[in-house]
């Protein structure tokens, strides 16, 4: 009975130390700010330019590449700004939804987004 009690004892102080360590770090996690990447509108037809509008990347000098399709897809535009705002060009794809992508590089991690897009 007594090593269940002190087992008892022990798990609480466990269970109380985590959440003096992670809730505070989970609030401050929560509060940081995510990065947005939108494009309007969410459809068009090859060829045709679309706006791809972001906010909250980070510093004011922040370069954002934009990429079709992939991480390492091809450059279609490119911004500069926590919050930027670019018309791109639909490239001449078939039918069907693909990605944008936004990537900005810092000096510790890069930051990728993304966002869907239908080609008619």
């Amino acid at each position: 009975m007594l090593g269940l009690v002190i087992g008892r004892r022990k798990a609480r102080s466990t269970l109380l130390i985590a959440a003096v360590l992670l809730v505070p770090a989970a609030i401050a996690w929560a509060c940081l700010p995510q990065a947005t990447l939108k494009v309007r509108p969410g459809s068009a037809h090859p060829g045709a330019k679309v706006k791809v509008s972001g906010t909250e990347w980070g510093s004011g000098r922040v370069r954002v590449k934009i990429r079709w399709n992939s991480t390492h897809g091809r450059v279609i535009g490119r911004a500069r700004g926590a919050s930027f705002s670019k018309r791109v060009r639909i490239p001449r794809v078939r039918r069907g939804t693909y990605i944008i992508v936004a990537t900005a590089r810092f000096p510790d991690h890069v930051w990728v987004e993304r966002t869907a897009v239908r080609v008619r």
